[in-house]
């Protein structure tokens, strides 16, 4: 089921997915196609444990921008996110 949905983004090209959860690989895991894989291997941006304040994330359109440190040797980094919101 998550693979699945992944894979929609995918074809509906979503190039950022973020959540406010631990994680968008789902559970209980081995149950389908891995969401991470599916995103990750199609170049989709994933941010994870991003708090999202519904009145922040009332407006219809917004430009993100997301800083992660550089990190060697490492799948993924703590980032700082900026976001504009169009009106």
């Amino acid at each position: 089921m998550f693979g699945e949905a992944a894979q929609w983004l995918v074809d509906h090209q979503v190039k950022c997915v973020c959540i406010d959860g631990l994680s968008v690989g789902g559970w209980p895991e081995g149950t389908c196609v891995p969401p991470h894989d599916v995103l990750l291997s199609n170049s989709v941006v994933i941010v994870e444990e991003l708090y999202m304040d519904e009145e922040l994330f009332s407006e219809p359109e917004w430009f993100l921008v997301c800083y992660p440190l550089k990190l060697v040797g490492f799948g993924g980094s703590p980032v700082r996110v900026v976001a504009f919101a169009f009106e």
